[in-house]
This record gives C-alpha cells, structure tokens and sequence, in this order.
C-alpha cells in the first residue's frame, strides 16, 4: 500500500508537469490560435449553431405572424434559444478544462459562482461592490461573457498542480477540490472577472469603432484574407470577437463576411467541377455542396488550393461579396453555420443584401476561376498504370539484369 500510495503521488506530479507543458506561458501564438481556440469552441460549436438556428425560425415565426412574439410557443422557445449564450460561461469552463487537462466539473462550478442569480439579484437592487476578506468584489454581469472564464480555467490549471503537490494523498478527494475553489473563485470575482469583462468590451468596442470608420476597407480586406486565415488557423482567432460582439452588442459583422469566404470558395470549386474532365470532377463536385453548407476545407484543401488559380479566385469572390456586405454593414444577430444554412439568421435583417452578397461571391469566383482556367491534374488511374509500362530506353537494361540472373542460377544449379 505505501508504495502504491507513492507511485500514485509520483503519477500524479508527472501527470501535473505534463499538463504544465502543454499549457500556457511556452505556448506559441500559432499555436494558441491553430490548436487552443480551437479546442475550446470547436465542442461548443453545435450547442451554438442550434440554438442560432431556433433563433432564426423565430424571426420567420414573427414575420409572418406579427402577434407571435407575444405567444407563450414564443417565449419558450425563445428561452431555448437564449440559454446557450447567457450560460456561455458554463459550456467554455468545461471545453477549456478539457483543453488544459483540469478538473471539468470543478471549472463548471466557477463558470456557476460567475453567473449565480445572487449576484443578479444584488445588482438589480442597485448593489455594485462587495468585499471578501477586505478585497473588493466589483460586480458585473458574465452572461455570455467569454474572456474571463477562459483566463479562469487557464489559471486553475496552474492552481491544480500546486494543490495537488502539497495535498497528502489520502486527503486528496475532499481537500484538493476544496482548495481550488476557495482559490480560484476568489481570483475570478476580485480580478480576473472584472478584467475579462472589461478587456473583452474594450476589444469588441475597438472592433465595433473600426468597422463602422473603416468599414469597407476593413470588411473587403478580410473578405480577401479570410481563407489564408484557414488555411493557417489563424481564423479561430475571430471566434471569440463574434462572440463578444454579440454578447455586448447584440449583433456582429464578421459572421456574415465568413458566410460569403466559404460561398466564393464553392463558387470557385464549382468551376473546377464545371470545366475538369477527370477524376477531379466528383471530388469538385462533393467538395461544392460541402462549402455552401459551410465547411469549407474539403474545396480548400482537396481542389482550389491544389489548382492554386481556383483558390485565387475564390479570394477574389470573397473579396466582392464582403465589399457589399461591408458597404451596408450587414450584421448577424444570432450565431450559426457559416454557409447556406445560416441565411435564415438574416431573416428580417437587410436579408435581401445578405442574399446579394452570397450570390456576387459565388458567381465571381466561379466566373474568375473559370476564366483564369488552371491546370489539370492527371488521374490517379491513368498515373498508377504509366508508372508499369516500362520506357523503351529502360527495356534492355531490365532485359541484361534478368540475363545476369538466370544465367547465375544455372551455374548454382551445375555446382
């Protein structure tokens, strides 16, 4: 028993190095952009784009029957479509616990000290600071909020490693989680929190300042650079600024611009797929639905970014479509699948120019790419069979070693 008790501590302290290497402060900024951020939104994605999708059939259910919005069936399920943003904490505390290998269930108890109704309950009656053991608590509201939390957990992960090396072992099931909460929530509300709050409203109201003086440039420019930032993963990086905008502003004009990038990239497939005479076609074909629904990498990755000319084009066509949409300053109000699907989310909201913008990004880059033309690749078949037939220069050389061999194996067999 001693000595499992000590190999135990022993795992338990490697298994705490591990996770510290694979955490924070070393980690690169390639690889917080192409591999944190996207760990800890990618799970989430889903809960997202379901409750975006309920708020979208709700804009339909309001614009053909004005009184619904007054309807029980609307509340309700206007509830459902709430509860994933305003408990957004909650679902970020357990992906980026999975993300910096820390207890799940703890990070989601302080992503609930963050939004327990108490704290409503006491800003509502006009209450703003509180103070625990003489530190100011200031309040604010994290429904929806994104950066404190995340800095939360990444913290707890550094405060997990150090209460698991000083607590005994046979300890360790009620004291360790004990003092991680009474450490890390303490931290969350007096600094953390606040910090986040306010570094992610700065953040959304610099982007929010940006666009509405630079719009256009700002909007076309990253229409054109979006599927570089793909390609490089550094596209994760805009995630949380969609979702703070929405959470402070209510609405957000990046979604709309990733909408018509991945629509381009199809509409520039849909040339390959239009103009190619091989195995290409099926893939271009597949890799053309694929995009317009919102996943852009097959038409990437498989087609446009291999034919290279394609790949421009769609650039060129994401380019056109966010120079409308930046003109006009279309928004997204809800979050949802960056494709076909998400349309309805612009129900009601300048729709018919969001319309116009996919349509331009899809016709323009399928019109550039299939002007410039590219390369075809030759077929896999067609390849594999070449490589067997042999050249005539090397026929005779095969011919001499075949000789050599068979006239080696008789003298073995005279010998």
């Amino acid at each position: 028993m001693p000595n499992n008790a000590g190999s135990a501590k022993e795992n338990a302290e490697q298994q705490g190095n591990n996770k510290g290497q694979k955490l924070g402060i070393k980690a690169s900024v390639g690889k917080f952009f192409a591999d944190i951020l996207p760990g800890i939104f990618n799970p989430i994605v889903p809960a997202i784009a379901g409750a975006g999708m309920i708020k979208a059939l709700l804009a339909v259910i309001v614009m053909f029957n004005a009184t619904a919005a007054n309807t029980d069936l609307y509340k309700i399920l206007n509830i459902i479509s709430d509860a994933v943003f305003y408990f957004l904490p909650m679902l970020l505390a357990f992906s980026s616990a999975k993300k910096f290998n820390v207890n799940p269930y703890l990070a989601v108890v302080i992503g609930g000290v963050l939004l327990h109704p108490n704290f409503a309950k006491f800003m509502a009656d006009g209450i703003t600071s509180m103070s625990f053991l003489g530190l100011p608590v200031k309040l604010v509201s994290y429904s929806s909020s994104v950066i404190p939390i995340i800095a939360t957990v990444w913290i707890m992960s550094y405060v997990e490693r150090f209460v698991r090396k000083i607590v005994p072992n046979v300890l360790k099931t009620i004291l360790e989680p004990m003092l991680i909460l009474l450490i890390v929530a303490p931290i969350a509300l007096i600094v953390i929190g606040p910090l986040g709050i306010y570094a992610g409203n700065a953040i959304a109201d610099g982007y929010m300042y940006f666009y509405e003086h630079f719009g256009v440039i700002a909007g076309t420019l990253l229409g054109a650079t979006f599927s570089l930032m793909v390609i490089t993963g550094l596209h994760y990086g805009l995630i949380p600024l969609v979702f703070q905008a929405i959470a402070q502003n209510g609405f957000d004009y990046i979604m709309p611009i990733m909408t018509v990038a991945n629509i381009a990239q199809a509409g520039a497939v849909f040339a390959v797929f239009l103009k190619t005479n091989n195995n290409m076609k099926s893939l271009s074909g597949a890799s053309t639905i694929s995009a317009l629904m919102g996943i852009s990498e097959p038409a990437i990755y498989g087609v446009n970014l291999k034919l290279k000319k394609p790949f421009i084009a769609g650039l060129i066509g994401s380019a056109a479509g966010a120079f409308i949409l930046s003109i006009f300053q279309v928004a997204a109000y809800a979050l949802g699948k960056v494709g076909l699907p998400s349309l309805p989310l612009y129900i009601g909201h300048k729709f018919s120019l969001m319309i116009l913008a996919v349509c331009v990004s899809f016709v323009v880059a399928a019109v550039v790419a299939y002007v410039l033309g590219f390369k075809d690749v030759t077929e896999a078949p067609a390849e594999e069979n070449s490589t067997d037939l042999p050249k005539p220069s090397e026929s005779v050389p095969v011919s001499a070693k075949a000789a050599k061999r068979r006239n080696l194996c008789s003298h073995c067999r005279r010998g």
